[in-house]
This record gives structure tokens, C-alpha cells and sequence, in this order.
């Protein structure tokens, strides 16, 4: 019956084996499926669950009950190899950031399970108050050291010429003296030649479409763009998320010879009012900028997503599209970039 079951029935039934002598291999395999439904990245693991299993409202079940069941199920000491130390404490910050700002989830089982679970994840792994000095090397060449207690973290920056870009990649690797468990999270920003950009899909996938509004129909607006200044420009945005996600933020860079149409103010008439409406309903957050357009969504379960906002066009010459970057706000690590572009205008 093991395949059978929901998530959150084999998290249970893996709590429940481990409790019982000569099980190791109905744990193995209990474990294998349960990871078998994981969108896992750098720094975080979702658990998918069965449809027809996670919303019977008798039981109170969600898939956020399944996923405090199943971290409960990962905290215990059970002997595994070293490499699931981290799924544990990537469970955690999941379930942590689908609690939002909030003291408490979203029903009493929800609070039960979870709850339960941060207890037994922090009796394991965090039973030690952290007071450790930490080393950030790049390679074999010391950049930075910084003190990490419960209060308060660190943070080592490292500027890059071009050529140090060009050399061969190295490691980063983090040393500490002293005890307890600390968390890291490592990020490089850079910016790519227009001719060397390309598509990037680390988690999310983003796509973006432009249309042109000429005698009062959307014309497909194909590469190199072209407009007359007064034309009005719509771009339509696309995202795919493969699993439930929360804190999802999408920009989308606005060229220097447009202007968005914010539907909101009184001076904007009725007719590019509604023709700038419109987007997916998770994204009920939207930023008109002179800079950029974004768009926030609390949570999104898996899906394509669909936004776009109205620009006319102001200024004659050639401007830059920078390229549509989506990501989790708290995991940015999860992310996706479109394409760029070149906008030119003429009178």
C-alpha cells in the first residue's frame, strides 16, 4: 500500500517504521518516495502532494501539513548518509516562508504538525547556541572572516575585475572554529554582454512578448523592435512555476524611450485605462515605474502565470530591454531571466 499512499501518509508511516526494529528497508523505500515529490534548490525543498489526497476538508489536510509531516519524519535519527543532513533545515525554511509574517499557519492541524515538527528540528540540529568565527575562501585565498551568533550574522563582499572573472572557477568553502550550527547563503551579481545573453530557467521560467496597438488592433511586434513615438506597446509576460512557491516577485525593466500607462490615475483616459488592466489574479501586486514594471504574488501554486502592462512610446532613438527576471524573494537562488532586446523609435 506504501506507493499508494498520499505524502502525507507515507511521512507517517516512515515515523512509524522507524520505531520498529528490522524495517530498514520499507524506510528506504518510504524515504525515496517521499523525495521523489521534491522541488528542491539551493536553499529550499517543497514536497508535492497527491491531489485527490490534500484537501479533504474533514481531515483539515493541506499540503502544508504533509510537508510538517514529512520534516518531522527527516528530523528523526534514523542513520542516514550525510548527504540528507541538509533536506531537514531546506524543509524548514519552506514551510517557515509559506508562514509568511504570521505566528501561527493556516489551520489547527497545520499548527499541530508544523509546530511539532520546528520543536524536533530544533532539539536535532540548533540544541547549541551559535558562537563560531567563520572564514569565506574562494578557492585558496582568504576573503573574509566574520562572527556569527544567535543575535546576529555576517557578511563578506568580494568586488571582481575582469580579469579575475576570466579566470578558472573556484570553490568557495567556509571553515569555522567554534560551536553550534550556522547558515550560509552565497550569491554572485553580474551582468552579461548583450550578445552573450540567453534564456536562464534556475527554477522559474519567464518569457516576454511584445505587441504593437496599430489601427486599433495588437500587431505581434517580432525582433528588431520598431516604434513611432506616440504608439502605444503591449508587453505581455509569462511565468512558469513547476511547484507551489511563495514570495514571488517578477520585473521586468522598462526602456528608456517608453512610458507605462498606470491605469490608477485620474488623468489616464478611460480607453488606455483598460487596455492597461488585466494579469493573473495571484499577482494582485503591481509597481509602475519609470525604471521598471513588477509584479508580487504571496503564493502561486504550479502553473503558467500571465502579466502585462501598456508603455507609449515618448522619445526617439535606440534604448535597451534589459531581459525579464523573475524569482523567490527569499530564495533568490530560484530564478529566471528572459531575453533581452533593442528598442529603437522614430517620430
Amino acid at each position: 500500500w506504501l506507493p499508494r499512499m498520499g505524502l502525507f501518509g507515507q511521512a507517517l508511516f516512515l515515523q512509524a517504521a522507524s520505531k520498529v526494529e528490522g524495517t530498514e528497508a520499507l524506510m528506504l523505500q518510504a524515504r525515496n518516495l517521499i523525495l521523489s515529490r521534491g522541488q528542491e534548490s539551493a536553499g529550499s525543498l517543497m514536497l508535492r502532494e497527491d491531489s485527490e489526497s490534500s484537501w479533504h476538508w474533514w481531515l483539515l489536510g493541506s499540503e502544508l501539513r504533509s510537508n510538517c509531516a514529512a520534516l518531522s519524519a527527516f528530523t528523526g535519527r534514523y542513520g542516514w548518509d550525510a548527504s540528507m543532513n541538509e533536506l531537514p533545515m531546506k524543509l524548514t525554511r519552506a514551510i517557515t516562508q509559506a508562514r509568511g509574517n504570521r505566528y501561527w499557519w493556516g489551520n489547527t492541524q497545520e499548527n499541530l504538525f508544523c509546530t511539532r515538527a520546528f520543536i524536533e528540528y530544533a532539539d536535532r540540529f540548533e540544541s547549541v547556541t551559535p558562537d563560531l568565527l567563520a572564514q569565506v575562501l574562494l578557492g585558496e585565498t582568504k576573503l573574509g572572516e566574520t562572527r556569527v551568533t544567535r543575535e546576529q550574522g555576517g557578511e563578506v563582499r568580494k568586488p571582481l575585475t575582469p580579469a579575475q572573472a576570466a579566470e578558472p572557477a573556484a570553490p568557495i568553502a567556509i571553515r569555522s572554529q567554534g560551536k553550534g550550527r550556522a547558515y550560509f547563503t552565497a550569491a554572485l551579481s553580474y551582468v552579461e554582454k548583450e550578445s552573450a545573453a540567453h534564456a536562464i530557467n534556475a527554477g522559474l521560467e519567464t518569457k516576454r512578448v511584445y505587441h504593437v496597438l496599430r489601427d486599433k488592433t495588437w500587431v505581434p511586434l517580432e525582433p528588431p523592435l520598431k516604434l513611432r513615438r506616440g504608439e502605444k506597446l503591449r508587453v505581455d509576460i509569462t511565468l512558469n512555476v513547476p511547484s507551489w512557491a511563495t514570495y514571488v516577485a517578477v520585473e521586468d525593466p522598462v526602456p528608456g524611450g517608453l512610458e507605462p500607462i498606470n491605469p490608477d490615475l485620474a488623468n489616464v483616459p478611460a480607453g488606455d485605462a483598460a487596455l492597461a488592466e488585466g494579469g493573473s489574479y495571484a499577482f494582485y501586486h503591481r509597481e509602475l515605474r519609470h525604471d521598471s514594471v513588477r509584479f508580487f504574488a504571496d503564493s502561486v501554486s504550479q502553473g503558467e502565470y500571465r502579466m502585462a502592462w501598456i508603455g507609449v512610446a515618448v522619445a526617439t532613438g535606440e534604448f535597451a530591454a534589459p531581459e525579464t527576471h523573475a524569482e523567490l524573494m527569499y530564495s533568490p537562488e530560484v530564478f529566471g531571466n528572459g531575453t533581452p532586446a533593442r528598442l529603437t523609435v522614430t517620430e
